[in-house]
């Protein structure tokens, strides 16, 4: 039997059991609530929202440690195709412009992994917001001459 203190939805803090017996954790008290057959404690209003406002700062914590992780390798593989726009040389707003569209898997920034990224931003140079409006307007163009 393994003993740890932990939060009660009944209780609040206070130790827990586990029996390795295929009942996962109890509180003690409530073990001892049931083995008396009494009547249950009822779960105390500030103990949830301690567990709701716990988890939710956790649900923040990890959305802004995957989003500097989702940075740090978009800007990466920024700075290893070049840093800057291949037409105009500026370096704010980049897009990654793919050069054959039917090579394009996903967007370069929606790979997942830097090495995945990597593999996709071979295929493509990189452009300012203007310079890569300039070279769709261009293709749209030359796909639909009429207009």
């Amino acid at each position: 039997m393994i003993k740890f203190d932990r939060v009660c939805r009944r209780h609040g803090l206070t130790t827990f059991t586990h029996h390795g017996t295929g009942a996962g954790m109890q509180c003690c008290a409530c073990q001892s609530e049931r083995k008396r057959g009494g009547a249950r404690t009822p779960v105390r209003e500030e103990v949830l929202e301690e567990q709701a406002t716990a988890k939710e700062r956790n649900r923040i914590r990890q959305r802004e440690q995957i989003l500097k992780r989702y940075q740090a390798r978009t800007s990466q593989v920024r700075a290893e195709s070049g840093g800057c726009c291949k037409e105009c040389g500026a370096t704010e707003d980049l897009h990654f412009h793919h050069l054959d569209p039917a090579t394009k898997v996903k967007p370069v920034t929606r790979m997942g992994t830097l090495e995945g990224m990597r593999s996709e931003a071979a295929k493509c140079v990189l452009l300012c917001a203007d310079c890569h409006e300039e070279a769709h307007a261009e293709l749209r163009s030359l796909e639909n001459p009429e207009k």
